[in-house]
């Protein structure tokens, strides 16, 4: 009997100080702040904003309230659509924002849009062309996907591009459909293989 009473009273500490970090949760929708409840996008970008994409506006969450940008018809430097698909992190403090109505780049520095994509683009020494997809990497990396399925590697350290070449084989077009770069610097390529008629 002695012997299990020591073995609680010595287990007893672990199960006291086993749960020391409490996490809340809580529900972000139309009632408290959000633009529209169909979420198609979300980001943090490098100032801590949690920025959401929904099909009525473009959602920036600060932890307490939205703060939500919507297109505005007499103002150029606004969101390009209210109907936002996808959301991209971009070197100098920068978001990629596609839009049912293209894509548009917002500095948050100034807070307004510009919907000169193509411009920026060619700034960072990379083609003007649609994009696919914009993958953030490790050390300053950026890898950028376009819709011809061509990628390229932007680093923002060194202020160089990198383009690699996809070699398709045969009756069947290997495609990069995901890219993901790994906390030791490894890339992940997730490739779909589609077969051509000849």
């Amino acid at each position: 009997m002695r012997f299990m009473i020591r073995i609680a009273l010595l287990l007893f500490p672990l199960s006291v100080f086993s749960q020391t970090e409490l996490y809340n949760f809580y529900k972000l929708d139309t009632y408290n702040g959000l633009s529209h409840n169909q979420v198609s996008a979300i980001i943090k970008d490098h100032d801590g904003f949690l920025w959401v994409g929904t099909l009525s506006g473009l959602n920036r969450y600060d932890g307490n309230s939205c703060l939500v940008f919507r297109k505005n018809y007499s103002d150029s430097t606004s969101v390009r659509d209210n109907s936002i698909l996808s959301l991209y992190e971009l070197p100098d403090g920068r978001m990629w924002v596609s839009t049912s109505a293209g894509a548009c780049i917002y500095n948050s520095y100034n807070e307004k849009f510009d919907p000169d994509y193509n411009g920026y683009l060619r700034s960072l020494g990379l083609p003007a062309a649609p994009i696919f997809n914009i993958v953030k990497g490790n050390n300053k990396r950026y890898w950028f996907v376009y819709n011809n399925l061509d990628l390229y590697l932007y680093s923002a350290a060194e202020k160089k591009v990198v383009k690699f070449r996809q070699n398709p084989t045969g009756n069947y077009t290997e495609i990069l459909s995901s890219i993901k770069e790994s906390g030791d610097g490894k890339i992940w390529l997730l490739y779909q293989s589609i077969f051509a008629a000849v």
